[in-house]
């Protein structure tokens, strides 16, 4: 138990040292003129595993947040990528969605841990105790118009 937790402690360290951040993202079309693309920027250097979520934020205080598009993939800080999201996936998730109209997005990119390595399996607590998501996640929002 001591290893795992001075190994995941240097895995916090070098993480902190230097983070992977979302810097900004931009919304476009896509070339077919019904979809989005999302195009999010980075900096940093540790390169590693994350989860980028976005979601957009109802107006008028709603407390529903419907779903824009997660996914995981390997990041560092000069990751170019950019995320194809089809205008009828939007719609089913949340009906009230139209083009033209602006909407808060929030981005959160927080980077993953895994359940263990080939040794151990760590618990949620035991991750929250020695590194938790509040270190290792950062969040973005911005006014779109769609």
């Amino acid at each position: 138990m001591a290893a795992d937790r001075e190994a995941f402690e240097e895995r916090r360290r070098q993480y902190l040292g230097q983070p992977v951040r979302l810097v900004d993202f931009r919304i476009e079309r896509n070339g077919n003129g019904r979809d989005f693309d999302i195009v999010p920027a980075f900096t940093g250097g540790y390169a590693g595993s994350y989860t980028l979520r976005f979601d957009v934020l109802p107006p008028g205080g709603a407390p529903r947040i419907a779903p824009l598009h997660a996914s995981g993939m390997r990041l560092d800080g000069r990751s170019n990528v950019r995320l194809y999201v089809r205008y009828a996936d939007i719609r089913a998730r949340w009906s009230e969605f139209s083009y033209g109209a602006r909407y808060t997005v929030r981005a959160r990119l927080t980077l993953d841990v895994g359940p263990g390595n080939l040794g151990a399996r760590w618990s949620d607590t035991f991750v929250e105790g020695v590194f938790p998501r509040a270190e290792r996640s950062q969040a973005l929002e911005k006014d779109i118009g769609f």
